[in-house]
């Protein structure tokens, strides 16, 4: 059921839906440590949740950190964080943006620009790009 929670035991050891998310903590009264979004695949290939037209295999929407667990790509995660736009999203966009790549920044614009018509992010990035023309910063390889 939308918006409730229940917990994995043994008795339910999997997720309602494959399409929710799954909150991790200790105990009970423990805080949440992770928050695992599950997100379906096709014929083993990752299916973006936005857009279903984006399918990829893992290796394209992951990178691998040095200790092997994988994280997303920053474009992607920001993707789906334009859907609700909320003040920590932004934060997460204007954190993340010079540190992208141009393709990866190019990618997430048009990508805003095609799902979300309109949004306040596609000014909010155009400038950002017009700032980083005047004093370019250290992108990751």
């Amino acid at each position: 059921m939308a918006g409730s929670l229940s917990p994995l035991s043994d008795a339910r050891p999997d997720a309602r839906d494959p399409e929710s998310q799954i909150w991790v903590r200790a105990e009970a009264a423990a805080p949440w440590v992770m928050d695992i979004v599950l997100t379906p695949d096709r014929a083993g290939l990752w299916v973006n949740k936005r857009d279903p037209e984006h399918v990829a295999s893992v290796e394209d929407v992951t990178w691998r950190h040095t200790d092997g667990i994988r994280y997303q790509l920053p474009e992607i995660v920001l993707l789906f964080k334009a859907a609700l736009a909320r003040p920590k999203d932004v934060r997460d966009l204007q954190m993340s943006w010079t540190r992208m790549t141009e393709t990866s920044r190019g990618w997430l614009r048009e990508q805003v620009a095609r799902l979300y018509p309109e949004h306040a992010w596609t000014p909010l990035m155009e400038t950002f790009e017009s700032a980083e023309a005047i004093a370019p910063a250290t992108r990751r390889a």
